[in-house]
């Protein structure tokens, strides 16, 4: 079956160095048939043109802080038979839109979403979860590596993950785009309830991965400590007055803030934030509340008809082929260039470099193009891993690559041969 045409949606503002990084990688997905939408402020139009994409990708100006607005204008000019959507300061592994795509051939499925890694490239900060009509989020138990196909009901929702998630296009036409009173906080999730109130199923695809630096935006700071709850607290009254019961608003709304505090608290106990902040923020999140309630609730609008053609990206350099690179530090600077050289060709290349020692790994998407995971040679490499594992370079460099393969695209790395490995110190 012929793979469906996919627009992938970047919407960017005040974040040009992390659009340049997203785009680095999105360039590099190993998918056959896709095309690319930014929505961005000048600066990001600027980090367009500086990357060359300029006449290779579809752009749209847009210099307003509402995230609901720029996703819509994205598909006003989108073309695919599936819209995807990732934020400017996420990267994709390489393989997956190619996963995330593939789900849409399963009966029913409406949308889908994908694991994301936080910012150590090692741990989850999603694996499926779910919101309810109270906007609570509980995390699902996805048990394998396959997709977990799920339908909602009217008053709980399979949530998809802002920074990777997909829809058919239909569905905008049929239940309404992404609502502007959402400017930012729970424009996905009110969207998640309507596709759960109309029966429809949504993939959950943990091979789909995307790591995401949470990066600071005039909304947060480089430590996450949010600069105003004003919208948090603005979109989750919007959100309790769109699909709460009447009942059960004004309990709702204490429970959001109480959930907003304990959140702050935890920040407070690592040093990241003081009293005063924790008093002041809730101030302005109950001050979003409170818009909220006197706030008038508009008919979603409705996607329009396809506008504009279907403009496939051409990679500069397609090679299919991936290389492993690995060795042992400190001497890692030859190892460094080849993987710059064979990115620079086009490949999709790891780099792992470990260091003696029980060290916790961190990945990371490199402004050169490549994937590069360092950390101990016996440290951990994922959440459920032991602190300390006995092994050698070629064993590590072998788990390794087992473990990233379904993500990266490297579903025959273990078996074909064709992997160019370095194992030097």
């Amino acid at each position: 079956m012929k793979p469906p045409q996919v627009s992938l949606i970047i919407a960017s503002r005040d974040r040009p160095d992390h659009l340049r990084l997203c785009l680095n990688a999105v360039t590099r997905l190993a998918y056959p048939g896709f095309e690319i939408v930014v929505v961005a402020d000048p600066a990001g139009l600027a980090a367009v043109a500086e990357a060359g994409l300029a006449d290779r990708i579809k752009t749209v100006a847009f210099d307003v802080p509402n995230i609901s607005k720029a996703r819509n204008l994205g598909i006003a000019q989108s073309a695919g038979e599936i819209t995807a959507f990732i934020d400017d300061d996420a990267v994709p592994e390489p393989g997956w839109l190619a996963n995330l795509a593939a789900a849409f051939a399963m009966p029913g499925v409406a949308a889908a979403t994908g694991f994301v890694r936080g910012r150590d490239g090692i741990s989850y900060q999603a694996r499926g979860q779910t919101i309810d009509c109270h906007a609570r989020v509980a995390p699902l138990d996805v048990p394998t590596a396959d997709p977990l196909v799920l339908a909602g009901d009217a008053r709980r929702a399979i949530s998809t993950i802002g920074t990777n998630c997909a829809f058919r296009r239909d569905i905008f036409r049929d239940h309404g785009l992404f609502d502007p009173l959402f400017r930012y906080f729970l424009d996905e999730s009110d969207l998640n309830m309507r596709l759960a109130q109309a029966g429809l199923k949504t993939a959950i695809v943990p091979r789909a991965e995307v790591h995401h630096a949470m990066a600071a935006s005039p909304r947060r700071r480089e430590n996450r400590v949010p600069v105003s709850l004003q919208d948090i607290g603005f979109s989750t009254g919007i959100f309790l007055r769109k699909h709460a019961p009447d009942t059960g608003r004004d309990a709702a709304r204490q429970a959001a803030l109480a959930r907003q505090e304990h959140r702050l608290e935890r920040r407070l106990a690592r040093g990241n934030c003081t009293r005063a902040d924790i008093d002041r923020l809730l101030a302005t999140m109950e001050d979003g509340l409170n818009k909220a309630a006197a706030a008038q609730i508009a008919p979603v609008p409705m996607a329009g008809p396809v506008s504009t053609p279907f403009l496939r990206f051409e990679a500069t350099n397609p090679r299919p082929g991936h290389h492993v690179i690995a060795g042992l530090r400190p001497r890692g600077a030859h190892r460094r260039k080849r993987a710059a050289d064979l990115a620079r060709a086009g490949d999709t290349v790891t780099l792992f470099e470990f260091s003696l020692s029980a060290r916790a790994h961190r990945v990371r998407f490199h402004p050169d193009g490549y994937w590069e995971q360092t950390g101990g040679l016996f440290g951990r490499s994922g959440p459920d891993d032991a602190r300390f594992r006995l092994t050698t370079l070629a064993r590590r460099v072998a788990r390794e690559c087992n473990r990233v393969a379904p993500a990266r695209n490297l579903a025959e790395l273990a078996t074909s041969g064709r992997d160019d490995r370095e194992n030097s110190g």
